[in-house]
């Protein structure tokens, strides 16, 4: 930071040098994409691009070779979109994971079901998917909180850190006008006690994930909504 000692200390030695080192935004990661395929000929969608600087990192060599897996994927000529996009850096069992969570948020039954069948299916841990409810559900609890107290809508999504996809930025809006602080607490009451019965009591962790994820989905339903 512009306080460091240390910063000073190279800023205003004649030996040193203090370099300016910041991590890429949206725009940068567009621009590094859109140079690396070019030297391919490769073109690449505006949706797909959207999509692919979301999922790189701040890690500008990792970065480059997430790159060339797209220019392999492609083939010299080709042209990206979003669905390749998501193939080829996109993480199966984890999206499945989100998607999962996403559908008991939403008292999607058929989607919840479907999307365990893909987690089960792909070796994931039963305590991850969890944790990734748990975190989804703090999020909503933290932006309800904010907007109780008076804070604006848009103001407290974008206090959320990291930032919402914005894939599921919609989706995530329409929960927020679904679910109530009180019943998003009891649905983290639940996760926490999912959490600890597959850490320790000997039950299949994923049949507990799936009976935790299945009453949420209940709680979302809005038969159940208006007694809350």
């Amino acid at each position: 930071t512009p306080r460091s000692s240390l910063r000073r200390l190279f800023e205003n030695s004649d030996a040193c040098a203090a370099l300016p080192c910041f991590p890429d935004d949206e725009a940068g990661l567009a621009l590094l994409i859109r140079n690396g395929l070019g030297e391919e000929a490769i073109g690449i969608d505006s949706l797909a691009l959207h999509t692919a600087a979301a999922l790189l990192g701040n890690d500008r060599l990792a970065n480059r070779r997430e790159i060339e897996k797209l220019a392999l994927f492609a083939g010299p000529g080709g042209n990206l979109t979003e669905d390749m996009v998501l193939a080829c850096l996109g993480d199966g069992a984890e999206a499945s994971a989100e998607e999962a969570v996403l559908s008991a948020a939403e008292g999607n039954y058929d989607g919840l079901v479907g999307q365990l069948v893909r987690v089960w299916a792909d070796g994931t841990e039963p305590v991850s998917v969890i944790r990734n409810a748990q975190r989804h559900f703090q999020r909503l609890h933290y932006v309800l909180a904010q907007t109780n107290d008076g804070v604006p809508l848009d103001s407290a999504i974008k206090q959320l850190r990291p930032p919402l996809f914005w894939r599921v930025a919609s989706r995530f809006r329409t929960q927020l006008t679904n679910w109530s602080l009180a019943m998003v607490e009891v649905s983290l009451s639940r996760l926490t006690d999912a959490e600890l019965s597959a850490k320790s009591t000997g039950a299949p962790a994923a049949l507990v994930c799936d009976r935790a994820l299945m009453a949420i989905a209940q709680l979302a339903r809005p038969e159940q909504r208006r007694r809350h």
